[in-house]
């Protein structure tokens, strides 16, 4: 289903990690009410998202122990 710029609309990559499993989901955003964060026009190699992913959970576990460090304060 093409838009009115002629595109097909976006899709998500939900990205879930757990101590033993990685999850990837696709989702059509057109009427999620969902907007788009960065938004890519060419093929992304798999070991570069891999590495965001990665990056991702880092960055995440950093910001949760900040905020439990500031929350025991």
């Amino acid at each position: 289903m093409k838009d009115w710029n002629g595109e097909e609309p976006p899709i998500a990559i939900i990205l879930c990690a757990s101590k033993n499993d990685t999850i990837a989901e696709l989702m059509e955003l057109d009427n999620s009410g969902i907007h788009v964060a960065q938004y890519l026009t060419e093929y992304v190699p798999k070991e570069l998202l891999q590495q965001k992913f990665i990056d991702s959970i880092e960055n995440a576990k950093i910001q949760l122990e900040q905020r439990e460090k500031l929350s025991t304060v």
